[in-house]
């Protein structure tokens, strides 16, 4: 049968497992941790990005637990938000064992919560004197912890009442204002009491690096933070979301990325606002980005000559760092004024993605078009995995009705083995796709309103594509061609 003890000796050992927690990060930090968090360790409020820390820290402890056959479900296993009230001195009251402190004690080296209170010496309840904790566990690279315990006062019934009475204020008080306010979802009142507005801009004609200043006010919150989310812009973590500690202030994020881009300010997993960011390009910005893990993108951009290729665009596997080849996406965008409106454009374009062409056996391409405000209208050909594939089936229409940020998606089941011809048709509130010269679907369509800014390309493994033109739907009048045949020159290395 498990030990019990009192609730006081319970928040002892939590703090316990906290400092032999910290004590393993210290101990291991040369070897998992220096190269990534920098090279010394004091404390986690110095590391270079404490978000990054504790994204690692927690895929770490997955990945610990999963190797030793310990299998937790999302819901199960603590967030990155935990493990930062955890390792905080202040936050270490509260958590559920089932939770929180059995995977914690289990990276630690013990079975589960019960079996660590069981190997560490039970504080002893003394009057007037010094309890002494001492480390359990194998693992003691600090001091002992000294908890003085009052003597047993007279009157003790009257005093006990009048403890009860203020600790229950005091627990009031403590779940006002350290459980409800941090994490309650707001009103919508409250949300328009959070005001961001954008500033000024520092930019070369409007081209990357974009250096976009926000001001921001959310002092009416009650908050002590929020998240401003970059979608990952920058490709790794700490470089892509950013925390707004200060009540008022304000923030800048350079961009190197063209096209429109939404950045996302959140409170927990709550979006408050979303704001777009045009960016325009040189001329068709390229770059690719590895899969796994985290979807980090790599090379701001390529060179002209290194991916208009034999009359075409395309960028030749070669050209992608080795370690790469076997799981990555190409990313091509043409941000500009095209001088159309987006809800009477036409695209039409040939695209090719051949298994194993180039040793690879990728298949995915899409196409997304955006107006300044981030409104879209996008086109995804792939082969439906975890489905039976069955090719050539008309496409399934989707969309994501927010007002802000309408997006409309055509999922078409096709693998373009050969070279095929696509052509969207946007007109009178409706998207026909064309497909090698036949109909494939007519969808009526919310107006997007605006004019087109942003063309994004992206292919799964090394995709091509060719004569790509942009015209006016009413009119037939051609905005912007290109077969991809002459390599532009640049004045700015572009």
């Amino acid at each position: 049968m498990a030990k019990t003890f009192s609730s006081s000796s319970e928040q002892i050992f939590i703090q316990e497992l906290r400092y032999q927690l910290i004590a393993k990060i210290a101990t291991d930090w040369e070897n998992e941790w220096a190269k990534a968090h920098g090279e010394t360790f004091s404390t986690i409020k110095e590391l270079p990005s404490e978000n990054a820390f504790y994204f690692d820290l927690r895929s770490k402890i997955w990945k610990f637990l999963d190797n030793e056959g310990i299998k937790l479900s999302a819901s199960e296993f603590p967030t990155e938000h935990t493990f930062r009230r955890f390792l905080d001195e202040t936050y270490t009251k509260g958590f559920t064992i089932q939770l929180t402190l059995n995977p914690i004690a289990q990276y630690c080296g013990y079975e589960n919560w019960e079996n660590f209170k069981t190997l560490n010496t039970e504080p002893e309840q003394t009057y007037g004197g010094v309890t002494i904790i001492p480390r359990g566990g194998g693992i003691n690279p600090l001091p002992p912890i000294f908890v003085i315990v009052p003597q047993k006062p007279k009157h003790w019934k009257r005093n006990l009442s009048i403890v009860l009475a203020v600790m229950g204020l005091l627990s009031g008080v403590y779940y006002y204002f350290y459980k409800y306010l941090p994490f309650r979802t707001l009103t919508a009142q409250e949300n328009n009491d959070f005001q961001i507005t954008l500033d000024h801009v520092e930019s070369d004609q409007g081209r990357n690096p974009y250096k976009v200043f926000y001001k921001y006010d959310f002092s009416k919150l009650r908050l002590d933070s929020l998240q401003v989310d970059f979608g990952g812009e920058k490709g790794v973590m700490e470089h892509s979301i950013i925390t707004l500690r200060e009540p008022k202030g304000q923030f800048v994020f350079d961009y190197y990325k063209a096209g429109v881009h939404e950045i996302q300010v959140k409170h927990l997993k709550q979006i408050l606002k979303s704001l777009p960011v045009y960016v325009k390009s040189h001329g068709w910005s390229c770059w690719y980005y590895y899969a796994t893990p985290g979807s980090q993108w790599v090379n701001t951009n390529y060179k002209y000559r290194d991916f208009y290729t034999d009359g075409y665009l395309h960028l030749p596997r070669e050209k992608i760092a080795p370690s790469h080849r076997e799981n990555y996406n190409i990313v091509a965008s043409r941000a500009e004024d095209f001088a159309v409106a987006m809800d009477s454009c036409t695209i039409e374009f040939k695209q090719k993605n051949s298994p194993d062409e180039e040793g690879i056996s990728f298949y995915t391409m899409s196409l997304a078009i955006k107006n300044q405000l981030g409104k879209s209208i996008s086109l995804s050909f792939n082969r439906n995995t975890g489905k039976p594939f069955i090719p050539n089936r008309p496409a399934v229409v989707s969309e994501e009705s927010n007002e802000q940020f309408y997006r409309q998606a055509f999922s078409i089941p096709m693998i373009c083995y050969d070279w095929t011809t696509v052509k969207l048709i946007i007109k009178h509130n409706k998207a026909q796709l064309w497909i090698n010269g036949k109909l494939s679907t007519t969808s009526a369509i919310k107006p997007l309103g605006g004019q087109l800014k942003d063309i994004h390309l992206e292919s799964k493994g090394s995709g091509k594509w060719d004569d790509f033109r942009v015209s006016n739907s009413y009119t037939g009048k051609v905005v912007f061609e290109d077969n991809f045949s002459v390599i532009p020159v640049s004045k700015d290395g572009y």
